[in-house]
């Protein structure tokens, strides 16, 4: 099934325009559209619209002399082809200091390189009009379940906080759970939330957005811990041009072309 998906990926690529020459760098994401970083749900990627983050990736390949070939996989079983070396790279990753046993980061003065991050996103709770949940910023008071995405590192974070943790596979159903008060809040990324409330706006118009953010922090692409082994300077290399791309005036094209204003 993956030697299948990364047949079909590498067909992507070229119809996406990638220049052939170089390194051919695997990288997976998630199957959930995360707008406007990427589109789409499930496998396929629009050649014309795949989304921000992967028009990106694109500017860099010319300048370190590489050819990315994409796969959506969920994103738990993006990790672990992470870290058993079947790809080489994943995106979007926030710093979680577990993930260091395998996943590799831009660092700088021995912490991880904002400055090389592909963005800032920021996680919070959703819940239903007249919760009785309680959040601060500080303290969590709640007497249900949060949900979450399984193997999102927000988990972590709820836990330390007190909170019974159910990790979710799918943010539909899990925002409809909020809605049966099965689950007391579920914890997500902003744009993914948002983009699964507009498709439905009459369903969920009962669900709020709790402030403050549970986290902000900035999301890299990270790298395996095999290529960076194989190919440390590329590595390198790859995190400086992602830098180098978003100040670009190729990248204020893309975010205009997303409505971005990252």
């Amino acid at each position: 099934m993956l030697r299948r998906a990364l047949a079909a990926a590498a067909l992507l690529a070229a119809a996406l325009g990638a220049d052939a020459a170089g390194h051919v760098v695997r990288l997976s994401y998630e199957t959930k559209a995360n707008p406007p970083r990427y589109l789409g749900e499930g496998t396929t990627i629009d050649p014309q619209r795949p989304g921000l983050t992967i028009e990106l990736l694109r500017l860099v390949e010319p300048r370190v002399g590489v050819r990315f070939e994409f796969v959506r996989v969920p994103w738990a079983r993006s990790m672990y082809l992470l870290e058993t070396n079947q790809v080489d790279g994943v995106f979007h990753g926030s710093w979680v200091a577990e993930r260091e046993r395998f996943a590799a980061y831009p660092m700088k003065d021995g912490r991880p390189d904002a400055s090389r991050s592909i963005f800032t996103q920021s996680y919070y709770l959703y819940a239903r009009k007249g919760t009785r949940l309680a959040w601060n910023g500080e303290r969590l008071a709640t007497e249900g379940p949060i949900g979450t995405t399984r193997g999102y590192s927000v988990a972590k974070r709820l836990r330390t906080l007190g909170a019974n943790v159910e990790e979710e596979n799918d943010l539909p159903s899990s925002l409809r759970k909020v809605l049966a008060g099965r689950l007391e809040a579920y914890a997500e990324l902003e744009n993914m939330a948002a983009a699964e409330i507009a498709r439905h706006p009459e369903e969920m118009r009962d669900l709020v957005k709790l402030q403050p953010a549970l986290r902000t922090e900035p999301y890299y692409l990270l790298l395996s811990k095999g290529f960076v082994a194989r190919e440390p300077a590329l590595a390198e290399r790859i995190w400086s041009a992602i830098g180098e791309a978003l100040r670009s005036a190729e990248y204020r094209e893309l975010e205009r072309k997303y409505g971005s204003a990252t």
